[in-house]
């Protein structure tokens, strides 16, 4: 009887599962969505029942997107769309759109790609963070166990890359994963929007991305490996360490060289050989450079710049924390006329090290695309260290000649320290213990025997 209970409560299981389960699905997939091999699901922390599915993020068509929750009304008319808490994410930040893949890929590249513009940027993207897991699944909202961040940084609302909605890249180290997260943390409006996002797989064989999708059109910096040493090193302005800045007007402007950091940047005529320019600078803005110096020597440096202002603006270099030099007040005809300033010399020691560049001159500004640092004199090569003097006498004054001497040192020399007769003390010790032991064994024998 028990047996059959058993069997009853397992067969109710089974059968309430198969029910609730196509619910579940319906509550959030619309069935008439197809999801963009390999990606099998999505989810998002928020979206707008009525034409905001996360789904439309991965379905390879660029006229559908995952909006956050805006239409109250129409999502609480639904009956497929039932809301317990009718409230709006607007501002509601992270907002986080999730998908998953069919199992664990690689790629390096990141294509988000926002709503098409028709009168609104509501939702576009503004701030953002890309997380990844190997385990993970769209089961994993509302937690950071096992992810990883891989990349993060800010856009612009006024490029053209979402005027055009054209995609905008994150170029990153290649990750595996079989999960990825967006992190949206600022948008416009206080929304969150994506019609596509797309991957550069690396090892999904014959994968073809989205049209419009080219990773190698990305900015691809990476952290250069600047070494300085013989002749002249020309170091690109926009390479600046990430991260480590000082930016007073972050959002007034471009971030076309490097759309991952806030420092304002440029690729223009002047300075696309130098892979840009850092422009729209203010007094007491900074960057830095961490380079390696091969040879220790006496240095030139020279900045690359240009200004369009009145008052154009100057620029103050040091070297670990050591002023080089500020270069004279440029005069040239644009932003884009650059020439190369002097700004001093100084004696480097080999190793590593950390260039700084500040923007100095109050209401003046100035482009600079690239630092040249050039070898004036390698320093001297350290003189050799005097031959070793030769031993004393340890018989000196003992009236034997010198070979009478010698023979003496080699006869107190013979055996080690520690040493009887040629027998390293560490073997006396061991006879010595194993002596130890059979006179313990003879001692526990006998008294056996006595009792």
């Amino acid at each position: 009887m028990k047996l059959k209970k058993i069997l009853s409560v397992i067969c109710v299981t089974l059968l309430l599962a198969m029910i609730i389960a196509p619910v579940n699905v319906l509550a959030r997939t619309d069935p008439d969505i197809t999801l963009r091999s390999p990606v099998i699901d999505a989810d998002a922390t928020s979206w707008d029942r009525s034409e905001g599915n996360p789904d439309f993020a991965f379905d390879g068509d660029d006229s559908t997107f995952w909006h956050t929750l805006w239409n109250l009304d129409a999502a609480m008319n639904d009956d497929n769309w039932p809301i317990e808490d009718p409230e709006s994410a607007e501002g509601d930040y992270p907002q986080i759109l999730i998908g998953e893949f069919d199992g664990v890929h690689e790629f390096d590249c990141i294509g988000y790609m926002s709503r098409s513009f028709s009168g609104s940027h509501n939702g576009t993207v503004l701030e953002y963070e890309f997380w990844v897991s190997e385990t993970g699944s769209v089961a994993d909202l509302a937690t950071d166990d096992g992810w990883k961040k891989i990349a993060s940084g800010t856009w612009d609302e006024s490029d053209d890359e979402f005027e055009n909605q054209e995609f905008r890249y994150v170029k990153f180290d290649a990750v595996k994963a079989k999960a990825v997260k967006l992190k949206v943390l600022d948008g416009v409006g206080g929304w969150a929007c994506c019609a596509e996002l797309e991957f550069n797989f690396l090892d999904i064989a014959g994968y073809t991305p989205m049209a419009g999708f080219n990773p190698n059109a990305a900015s691809a910096w990476k952290a250069p490996d600047y070494k300085i040493g013989d002749g002249s090193t020309i170091i690109n302005a926009v390479d600046f360490d990430a991260g480590t800045y000082f930016e007073s007007n972050a959002s007034d402007g471009n971030h076309e060289a490097r759309p991952d950091e806030e420092v304002q940047t440029e690729i223009g005529d002047g300075s696309s050989e130098f892979g840009g320019n850092i422009g729209w600078t203010q007094v007491d803005e900074w960057v830095q450079y961490t380079v390696n110096v091969d040879k220790a020597g006496k240095y030139n440096f020279k900045a690359y710049l240009a200004s369009g202002a009145d008052a154009a603006g100057q620029v103050t270099i040091s070297f670990n924390d050591a002023v080089i030099g500020t270069t004279a007040s440029e005069d040239t005809d644009g932003w884009q006329a650059f020439d190369w300033y002097n700004v001093g010399d100084i004696e480097l020691p080999a190793g590593k090290g950390v260039i700084k560049v500040e923007f100095v001159t109050d209401g003046g500004k100035t482009n600079i695309a690239a630092i040249d640092v050039t070898l004036l004199e390698a320093a001297a090569a350290p003189e050799p260290e005097p031959d070793a003097a030769p031993p004393a006498d340890d018989n000196a004054g003992d009236g034997e000649t010198p070979a009478e001497n010698v023979d003496d040192t080699e006869a107190t020399t013979k055996a080690p320290a520690g040493d009887d007769d040629g027998i390293p003390m560490i073997l006396w010790i061991v006879i010595g213990g194993a002596a130890v032991v059979v006179i313990v064994i003879i001692i526990i024998v006998v008294t056996k025997k006595k009792k």
